[in-house]
């Protein structure tokens, strides 16, 4: 996930001049703006900005987070407000390019009250769909239907190829690439290869887990993950081998955004080490539109 760090990209909150949509201005009658500056001498693209919901709170009189547009360069961009994600709370934007040594200056239009609703073509997803409607039979769970839902506490019952959860575990994906996460003694990621840029997750892993396996027309898992962290994960080095997350106490995931242009989720886990000891962590993705590289953050 590329997004924002002071380190590499400047961001100063000011006054709006900006021109736009005589309309949109009427109906947002007020604004501010950000200057976003790239240091380096090397062009960035399809990356993440955030006007972080301190800097906002702080500076800005009235802000409304229900009812505000983006302009870069007097053309209206898409955005979003992070509210759930609170590693990224605020306002999240994706620049197409960013030239080395470049100052960009967006204005933010916004109104103290209502609601704004934008429509901007979907570029990241994140779900988690399980079924419900049927029933458990040793380990594996028969019958039902599939239903996406935002949080899920992982069954006692649930392991590998259980045909309880969709593609067996949360997804995220860009208009580049998708990803899905083991969410069971596993504990790895996996890769799905796209064709298209368009978001796909929804129908994938409807029929079970066989046809994912095989070229679709938005693409197919590409790696075989095996017994390993796939792209990577948690895990320990102990006694020249990794030891994968295998044995918990409990499991939790979260969907926290799901938008446009980003998307997160978090993974709570109670990790029983050796069998015994017993470590807390949690890990949180996030994934902006236009990227196909994804960090973890622990």
């Amino acid at each position: 996930m590329a997004y924002f760090k002071i380190r590499f990209l400047f961001i100063c909150l000011g006054l709006a001049t900006a021109s736009c949509s005589q309309d949109l201005k009427k109906e947002l009658p007020r604004s501010f703006t950000v200057t976003v500056s790239n240091p380096l001498k090397t062009d960035r693209e399809n990356e993440m900005v955030i006007i972080s919901e301190e800097g906002i709170q702080k500076q800005v009189d009235g802000f409304n987070p229900k009812a505000f547009v983006v302009f870069d360069k007097g053309k209206e961009i898409p955005s979003q407000y992070n509210v759930q994600d609170k590693g990224h709370p605020g306002i999240v934007v994706v620049l197409d390019n960013l030239k080395g040594g470049e100052a960009r200056k967006l204005t933010v239009r916004y109104k103290n009250s209502g609601e704004l609703k934008r429509h901007y073509a979907k570029r990241t997803q994140a779900e988690l769909s399980h079924k419900i409607g049927g029933r458990w039979v040793n380990r594996e769970y028969e019958g039902g239907t599939f239903q996406n839902v935002n949080y899920l506490s992982v069954p006692p019952e649930h392991k590998d190829h259980s045909w309880f959860i969709r593609y067996e575990g949360p997804g995220w994906e860009s208009d580049k690439v998708g990803y899905r996460f083991y969410l069971d003694q596993r504990n790895a990621t996996d890769v799905f290869g796209k064709k298209t840029p368009e978001v796909i997750l929804q129908q994938v892993g409807l029929d079970g887990f066989d046809s994912y396996h095989n070229m679709q027309s938005w693409g197919m898992d590409v790696m075989n993950v095996g017994p390993s962290l796939g792209i990577g994960s948690i895990g320990a080095w102990n006694n020249g081998k990794v030891l994968r997350v295998e044995k918990t106490d409990s499991v939790t995931c979260e969907i926290l955004e799901n938008g446009d242009v980003y998307a997160s989720f978090t993974i709570a886990l109670l990790w029983l080490a050796g069998g015994k000891e017993k470590i807390s962590g949690e890990v949180a993705y996030g994934y902006s539109c236009g990227n196909a590289i994804n960090t973890p953050e622990t």
